[in-house]
């Protein structure tokens, strides 16, 4: 039996939809559906690469993300790529541009969304509270005229890898980055002192091993040097979290560097945000 296809619609453009798909996507996967999306709507903000090739836009891959697949350029192929991904799945999650509607001779449930006074409307149903945080942000300005990051142009940087290293997760946006336990050969643009549980240590490690007298030589071949929750001789401070922001990352490295993808603790957070609306879940699965 080929695949339940459910179409997410709006009259109005910014009414929630990819936070809707993105929801129902979660929810079916967590219920063992095998989900896939198929996004037909306006594409924003960079492009992600697919692992097979080819790329898609970032909302097509937080779709693929929220079915727990891969990305791949059939999922933003238009109405011809239906037939594929009913073969393959259980339910495909169709996103229509705004004012959209499948065509004819498709069954689907449709389900239009709206966005009013901080709530969201699905059809009917009671509505329910615009999902936080944002999943798809709007790129500031300033950091939409940089040019975009890429391993190609990014600027050459480097984290030193402390012993006593306090906030591993701070640095996962700096694809790329060189993570340094000795001194290495060449300039770098940027260097990078994470947060440390025992800065008395790291100072002295860092005395032991010479890097101390080779950062103090980057600085003094123009490198910036950033210390994140502490303070060090001669660096720019940052607290603790802030090069996980996307957009001040941005700013630092000169590069416009994407929004991450949601974490599966965000989605499964989006799933259950849309088990909110009452009567979902029997529209979803009459039989149920």
């Amino acid at each position: 039996m080929s695949a339940k296809v459910i179409s997410i619609t709006s009259r109005l453009p910014q009414s929630g939809k990819t936070h809707v798909a993105a929801a129902l996507a979660a929810w079916l996967r967590n219920e063992g559906r095998h989900v896939a999306p198929l996004h037909l709507s306006t594409s924003a903000g960079d492009l992600f690469q697919c692992p097979e090739g080819g790329s898609v836009s970032r909302t097509t891959a937080l779709l693929a993300e929220a079915c727990g697949l891969p990305p791949e350029p059939l999922y933003e192929a238009g109405w011809p790529a239906l037939p594929a991904l009913r073969q393959r799945h259980d339910v495909v999650i169709v996103e229509l541009p705004t004012g959209g509607a499948p065509p004819e001779g498709i069954e689907s449930l449709e389900l239009p969304v709206r966005r009013d006074d901080g709530y969201i409307h699905l059809g009917q149903l009671p509505p329910v509270p615009a999902f936080q945080p944002d999943l798809t942000p709007a790129c500031p300005d300033d950091v939409a005229a940089l040019p975009p990051w890429s391993l190609a142009t990014a600027p050459r940087s480097g984290i030193i890898s402390l012993p006593h290293l306090a906030n591993f997760s701070d640095f996962r946006l700096i694809r790329g980055a060189e993570w340094l336990t000795a001194m290495a050969p060449g300039r770098f643009q940027f260097i990078f002192l994470p947060a440390s549980l025992d800065p008395r240590k790291d100072l002295e490690w860092l005395a032991e091993a010479g890097l101390d007298t080779w950062i103090a030589g980057q600085c003094a071949g123009s490198a910036r040097l950033f210390a994140t929750g502490w303070a060090y001789p001669g660096a720019e401070r940052l607290e603790t979290g802030e090069l996980a922001d996307c957009w001040k990352l941005s700013r630092i490295l000169g590069r416009r560097v994407p929004p991450p993808l949601p974490s599966e603790e965000t989605l499964d957070t989006l799933a259950r945000w849309l088990l909110q609306v009452p009567g979902l879940a029997t529209l979803v699965h009459p039989s149920a």
